[in-house]
C-alpha cells in the first residue's frame, strides 16, 4: 500500500488513532479501476475529490503527479493487471492530512454480466438535501449495511429512493433505464453521487445519438422501462435483470452498444 507518499507493508501501516477520520469518518475515498495495468480516468477522479474537499471543509494538499506516480508504482509492485486501486484522504488533527492508498481485485465476473443484477427497493430513505450523498466520504456503513441486507434477500444490491419517493440510486452504483432511443438517470438534485462512469456514460450516448434525459422519476417510471443498467468504476456498465418482482431484458441492443463503446474507450487507452 501507499501512506503518505511512501510504499509500505499493509503490516507495517500506522495511524494515530485519534484522528478526525476515525473519530468522525472525517474523510474521503475515490476508487480507480485499473485496466491492463493502467489507471482508469484518475485525473476526473481526483477532480472530484478535490472538490469534494470543498464541500468538507478539507484542504486538498495532494501532489497529483507524484500520487500518480506511486499508483502506478504501486499497481505494478503488486501486479495488478484488472482490479481496484483505492485512494483514500482523510484528516487528522491541526491541519493535517493521511493519503492511503490500496488495491484489491476486480470482484465483477462474466457470469454477473450474462445474468444481470437483481434489485430490491431499499426501505431506508435518501435525503436528498444532505451534503453527504454528493460525495464520496468515508461514511459508507448505511451503504454497506443496506446493500448487506439486500444480499441476505438474494438480490446483488439495493436501489435507494429519496424521501419524495423518487429514484436515486443503489449503494455503489448509479441506474439508468430507457425505452427504445431514450435513456433516463435521476438528476443530481434527487440525491445522488455524480459518478465518473455515469458521466461518462451520458457524454457517450449522446455521440452514440441516443437522448438522455435526466430528472426526478418515480419508481412507476421505472418499471415501465424497457432495460435497466447500474454503473460504477469497477462494473462499468451492468445489465439489470430484477427490480423486486419486475424482470427486464439483459439483451438490450442499447445497452449493449453502450458497454461496447466503453470497453473500446478503455481498450484504446483513452482514459
Amino acid at each position: 500500500m501507499v501512506l503518505n507518499g511512501e510504499l509500505v507493508k499493509n503490516s507495517e501501516a500506522r495511524l494515530l488513532a485519534n484522528s478526525q477520520a476515525i473519530f468522525f469518518g472525517w474523510g474521503l475515498f475515490e476508487t480507480v479501476r485499473v485496466k491492463n495495468g493502467r489507471l482508469c480516468f484518475f485525473h476526473r477522479h481526483i477532480e472530484r475529490m478535490a472538490s469534494a474537499c470543498r464541500v468538507l471543509s478539507m484542504e486538498f494538499k495532494m501532489d497529483v503527479i507524484s500520487l500518480q506516480d506511486l499508483c502506478r508504482r504501486l499497481v505494478a509492485a503488486n501486479n495488478l493487471k484488472d482490479g481496484a486501486l483505492r485512494i483514500t484522504y482523510c484528516k487528522e488533527s491541526n491541519g493535517v492530512y493521511n493519503t492511503i492508498v490500496t488495491t484489491r481485485e476486480n470482484p465483477y465476473t462474466e457470469k454477473h454480466y450474462i445474468e444481470g443484477f437483481r434489485l430490491v427497493i431499499s426501505g431506508i430513505k435518501r435525503n436528498q438535501y444532505s451534503l453527504m450523498y454528493r460525495v464520496k466520504s468515508t461514511n459508507y456503513l448505511e451503504n454497506i449495511l443496506a446493500r448487506e441486507l439486500a444480499r441476505r434477500k438474494g438480490y446483488n444490491d439495493c436501489l435507494f429512493l429519496n424521501t419524495s419517493g423518487h429514484v436515486c440510486e443503489c449503494s455503489i452504483s448509479n441506474i439508468f433505464w430507457g425505452k427504445n432511443d431514450v435513456i433516463y438517470t435521476p438528476a443530481v438534485e434527487c440525491g445522488i453521487l455524480p459518478g465518473i462512469t455515469r458521466s461518462l456514460i451520458i457524454e457517450m450516448s449522446k455521440r452514440l445519438g441516443l437522448r438522455v434525459a435526466t430528472g426526478r422519476y418515480n419508481v412507476e417510471h421505472l418499471m415501465k422501462s424497457q432495460y435497466v443498467f447500474v454503473t460504477n468504476a469497477l462494473a462499468g456498465i451492468m445489465p439489470v435483470s430484477k427490480i423486486n418482482y419486475t424482470r427486464f431484458s439483459v439483451d438490450s441492443r442499447i445497452v449493449k452498444a453502450i458497454r461496447e463503446e466503453y470497453d473500446k474507450l478503455l481498450k484504446a487507452g483513452k482514459i
